[in-house]
């Protein structure tokens, strides 16, 4: 089930933000490259990059590696949305998925990753797999989402969550995610997200993690839809 804008689960959303809420689409293939921009600004400074990808060429690898990412595994086995203006993107997966990904496709992400990490991607690696063990059951899982920094306080990453959240809502379905920045919890939290684990003992230096998960929820005031 797709939650367009305009469905009654997105009026109720737009209500619970007050209205203010821009119009969202899905992403495409055209779409491509202005989606990996808005992810690689607004994921730059973000405290995770900087970790994992500490050096003076950190831009050019989350370039490829948001696209590698969006063109072999977002766009053909999740769903990709999109502020119309473009400012900002948000990128689920579901849990599982039907088929194992092409060999070639694994390949090559395989190979962006090693040439981005290089030497770190072991370690990388190894603090993923450490996150990973504590994430909750989930039918979706939020990968990453972005808002361009000149773009941020408007309401745009409530509104590009905004019909997946409905859609998640419809089905009776539960969402995870992991943010590495304390400033991100409220702002899941008003969206009916929870903590679910804080992961603050990763080695090698990586920043605390927030686990967080989403039950079956609705916008204060709205009534489920069963």
């Amino acid at each position: 089930m797709c939650c367009w804008p305009g469905s009654a689960n997105w009026r109720r959303w737009r209500e619970a933000a007050g209205g203010n809420v821009t119009t969202v689409r899905r992403v495409g293939p055209a779409d491509l490259a202005a989606a990996v921009a808005v992810l690689v600004e607004s994921h730059l400074d973000y405290v995770w990059e900087r970790w994992a990808l500490p050096g003076a060429d950190r831009r050019r690898h989350l370039e490829a590696l948001f696209a590698a990412d969006l063109r072999l595994l977002a766009l053909p086995r999740g769903e990709v949305w999109m502020t119309e203006d473009g400012a900002s993107v948000a990128v689920w997966m579901p849990a599982t998925t039907s088929g194992e990904l092409p060999t070639a496709a694994g390949a090559e992400l395989d190979a962006v990753a090693s040439a981005a990490f290089g030497d770190r991607l072991a370690v990388v690696d190894e603090v993923d797999g450490l996150i990973r063990r504590v994430r909750p059951p989930a039918d979706w899982y939020l990968a990453t989402m972005g808002t361009r920094p000149e773009a941020q306080g408007r309401g745009l990453g409530t509104a590009v969550l905004g019909p997946r959240l409905a859609a998640l809502d419809a089905a009776g379905e539960r969402a995870t995610l992991e943010t590495s920045d304390a400033g991100n919890v409220r702002f899941y939290e008003r969206l009916g997200f929870e903590v679910a684990a804080v992961v603050d003992a990763l080695p090698h230096g990586a920043p605390a993690t927030w686990v967080m998960q989403r039950h079956v929820s609705t916008p204060h005031g709205a009534t489920p839809h069963r």
